[in-house]
């Protein structure tokens, strides 16, 4: 009831200016909505729709779109922050879980082909906001992910990977969470994000018939490569360069090894020729960001350089120059 009604004051008199909103008592509604939830939320955890439910804050989904999609940068900001650590107290994996997809769907549920320049613009903060409500959930401390942002990396990417509709609005979101989450992790850390994306690309590429037809038009596969590309490409490459810190070295290998196998697998000339025009540009220019951050790799160069001839064949070099 506070924060409808500082976020939606009532009208002036007729002929009187609007009392422009104080950000001072927005932010002391957050902060004391943060104190209640930090303090005594028990209450809000355990509570359910009907008995025999899973506690999943099914409830506190009714003040997202109000706060997470408000205008405002600094409202959707300090709400994320707010509603962010209720969510990682959750009773279990599965309630978080349940959560997180619930909001990332209903997100998807406002894609429509057509929106007027308004609704465009609301539906740009929501995704601005729930992503950041994602980052929030995720991150821990300096340059890491909190032990349990895990899920939330795993979750956003599993919605995209297993997506029916509102794909356009999945992949935004899942965009905007990824570029944060990239300013976020420190290299020596981010391997478990790579897992996660690699995870999602072979899901999508078994969700495309295992290459044996011609990919389907509504497959997420050209969305995980441009997420793949999106996060090769951070920094010049930085996210896929050996880490100094040689207690990770180990979990640096297995991404790259990672990577050159979704590679070989696209690449390769019977699989290549099943993928849309669209997925083969974007695997070519997944392949070049990558080779143009770990030039000296010779596993990434002994494994791929075989497979150029023929994509030098084929008519794509067109289209991915």
């Amino acid at each position: 009831r506070i924060l409808y009604d500082l976020l939606n004051p009532p009208p002036p008199p007729s002929g009187r200016q609007a009392i422009p909103m104080s950000v001072t008592l927005v932010e002391t509604a957050f902060r004391t909505l943060g104190y209640i939830f930090k303090y005594d939320a028990e209450a809000i955890l355990s509570e359910v729709d009907k008995p025999g439910q899973e506690p999943c804050l099914e409830n506190m989904r009714q003040y997202y779109g109000a706060t997470l999609g408000n205008s405002r940068d600094y409202v959707r900001r300090l709400a994320a922050e707010t509603f962010a650590p209720l969510v990682r107290k959750c009773k279990s994996e599965s309630a978080r879980r349940k959560h997180v997809r619930r909001v990332i769907r209903a997100l998807a549920a406002t894609g429509r082909d057509t929106l007027s320049n308004s609704l465009k613009k609301a539906q740009a903060d929501a995704i601005d906001g729930v992503a950041h409500f994602l980052l929030e959930t995720a991150r821990g401390m300096a340059g890491r992910l909190h032990s349990k942002g895990h899920l939330v990396v795993g979750c956003v990417l599993d919605c995209l990977a297993s997506g029916k509709s509102g794909m356009q609005v999945l992949y935004q979101v899942t965009s905007v969470f990824l570029e944060k989450i990239c300013h976020h992790v420190k290299r020596e850390y981010f391997c478990f994000v790579w897992k996660e994306l690699f995870q999602a690309s072979n899901s999508a590429l078994s969700a495309g018939a295992e290459f044996s037809d011609v990919e389907a038009p509504s497959s997420p596969l050209p969305y995980i490569l441009e997420l793949l590309h999106q996060v090769a490409s951070f920094k010049n490459g930085i996210l896929l360069r050996k880490p100094i810190d040689g207690m990770v070295v180990e979990g640096y290998t297995g991404s790259v090894k990672s990577l050159v196998r979704l590679l070989r697998q696209m690449l390769e000339s019977s699989s290549f020729s099943l993928l849309s025009p669209r997925s083969q540009t974007l695997a070519i220019q997944l392949l070049a960001a990558s080779w143009r951050a770990i030039p000296d790799d010779t596993n990434f160069a002994s494994q791929l350089s075989p497979l150029l001839p023929a994509i030098m064949a084929s008519d794509i070099k067109d289209r991915a120059v």
